[in-house]
Order: C-alpha cells, then structure tokens, then sequence
C-alpha cells in the first residue's frame, strides 16, 4: 500500500497543465457560406429568351444577352463557389446568338421572295390607245392662244372659212356630229350652229331621252391636252368614269361670244362644265388637274367631278367671263 508521499505528481488531476477540456462542448466548424444565383446570368437568359420572340428587337436582345452572359461567366470564375448560375449564362449566350441568326436569316428570306415577286409581277407599261374613228379634236397648249395659219412658199394660204372666220386650218365640223366611243356619247357642235344655248337645250334633251348628263368640254385648233383626252376616251377607266355621260365639245374660237353669254369660261383648254336645266354652270375644272394627259391620270379626276365629289383641286375653278348678252 503507497503512501500519500508515493503518489506521483502527474497522477494528481489538479496538477496537469491546463485546464481540462470537455469534446462535447467544443464548438462547431463553420458552414460555408451558401452560393447564390449570378444575376448577369438571369439577365442573360431572360435577354435571350425575349430577342428570340421579338424578332424586330432581335439584334439589340441578343447583343444583350451574349454581354450578360460572358459577364455573368466571369464573375462566377471569380467567386470561388459563392456565386452559380454558369449554366443559366451558358444558355442565355445560346440564346442570344440564336436569335441572330434567326434575325438575319429572315432578312434574307425576304429580299429574296421579293426579288422573285419583281421577276414575277413585271411593271406594267401603258399604252395609250389610238383613236382612228374619232375626229380629231383641236390642238393647242393650255392657256395659250391658237397660233395663227401660215402658208408655204409653193401654196398660197386658203382664207378661212365666211362662217368661221377665226377657225384656223382645223375649223370645227360644219354640223353637230354624235360619235359613239364605247359606251360613251361624243359630241362636236358644228360651226353653223347659229344659237349655242340652243344646242346645248337640245343635247340635255337627247341627254334626258337616254338617261344620261351633259358635260360641255372647250377645246380649239391645237390643242395638244384635247388631243390627250380624246385619246383616252376609249381606255376602260375613262368608259367607267363618264359612265351615263354625254360629253359635247364647244370650240371656243367659234363660240366665243356664245360662251361669254352662257358665262362659260374659255381662257384655257381642256375646261369641263356641268350646267343645270337653265344652262347654269354648276361646277367647273380644268386640264390642270392632271399631270399628263393619259386616262390613269385623267379618269380618277372625271369620275369624281361628274359625280360632285372632286374636292381637293389643284386650281380654282376657272372664272365665269362677264356676261355680254344671252344668245338666242
């Protein structure tokens, strides 16, 4: 049996170095700090998504999403596991990329279908019919007066005519003439006519008789718009526009004094009238309406002007002339 003085000093609990220490009271090891989802990289995706279903933004949303997603790829390489979503970047790069080329590839699609749609639908030429039938209406620019006749070295001038001093070699036809072009009536009122008002009572009649109304159209020698018109007259849209219309061309330097009567304005050629049953005028335009003098320029004009409904016009209508007496 030892004795107290036996027992060793590192037997006794009280004296070993340090304090003791419990292992189930150690505390814990730290938990890593969770990773969260790169926002770059949701943008990215997002960007992406959107640039494939707006088609018109496409290269700016892909743009986009391409930048986002490399930035996004970066930033998760430097953040030692803290930050995820690679693949979230990797999918909206795709996407954007994608919708690139789904945005040029139909550009191409269509500068191709419509070059093949040009190749297929050639541009129309138009045509303007002529008139072999129908006589030939007096030529001369708009506004400017009827050059005078001359005569050459081997032929002597012939004098006009006694009843149509001022008609020139290309006088108006010496009786009223009806000539049918298509559907459409024209008349020419003939130099002898001695009462315009009275001519024009009897062709409202006929007129009335057939269902149709009066459109007075002026014209003299020389006049190159006239001629266009008259050219035109058998072209489809010119037989809708004047449809139930009963066009009687006056020559202004036979009727002149008739016309100032009627306060029929004859300054300037081609000018259309509508007149009411006292041979009022009710409405008046001129050749300047229209560029030139072909019957996809001119039909859309008449139409609307025989119907009421011309309203915006390029000109005023032309001024009535002051009256100098009725003729009868």
């Amino acid at each position: 049996m030892l004795d107290s003085d036996d027992v060793l000093p590192h037997d006794d609990p009280r004296e070993t170095e340090g304090p003791l220490r419990d292992p189930w009271l150690a505390a814990p090891a730290a938990a890593p700090e969770p990773s969260r989802t790169s926002p770059e990289a949701v943008g990215s995706l997002v960007a992406g998504s959107l640039a494939l279903v707006l088609v018109c933004l496409a290269p700016v949303l892909g743009l986009v999403a391409i930048a986002l997603g490399f930035s996004a790829r970066a930033a998760i390489a430097r953040s030692q596991g803290r930050l995820a979503g690679r693949a979230l970047a990797n999918s909206g790069i795709a996407l954007g990329t994608l919708a690139f080329l789904v945005f040029f590839a139909l550009i191409g699609a269509w500068v191709h279908y419509a070059s093949r749609v040009r190749a297929w639908f050639p541009t129309p030429t138009i045509t303007v019919p002529s008139v072999p039938s129908l006589p030939a209406p007096w030529v001369t620019p708009w506004s400017s007066p009827p050059a005078a006749p001359t005569a050459s070295a081997s032929e002597p001038a012939k004098p006009p005519a006694a009843d149509a001093p001022d008609a020139g070699p290309e006088a108006s036809p010496a009786h009223s003439s009806a000539t049918s072009v298509g559907a459409l009536t024209v008349v020419d009122v003939g130099s002898e006519v001695e009462s315009l008002a009275r001519e024009l009572r009897e062709q409202q009649r006929l007129a009335a008789a057939r269902g149709e109304r009066l459109l007075v159209q002026t014209t003299a020698p020389r006049c190159e718009p006239c001629a266009g018109v008259a050219r035109s007259l058998p072209d489809p849209l010119l037989q809708r526009a004047l449809d139930h219309i009963r066009l009687v061309r006056v020559d202004i330097l036979v009727f002149a004094e008739d016309l100032d009567g009627l306060r029929i304005a004859h300054e300037g050629v081609p000018g259309f009238f509508l007149l009411d049953a006292d041979l009022r005028v009710t409405d008046a335009i001129t050749g300047g309406e229209w560029d030139d003098d072909i019957a996809v320029n001119i039909a859309p004009v008449l139409s609307s002007f025989v119907r009421g409904t011309y309203t915006r016009r390029r000109e005023k209508p032309p001024a009535p002339p002051r009256p100098r007496g009725t003729p009868m």
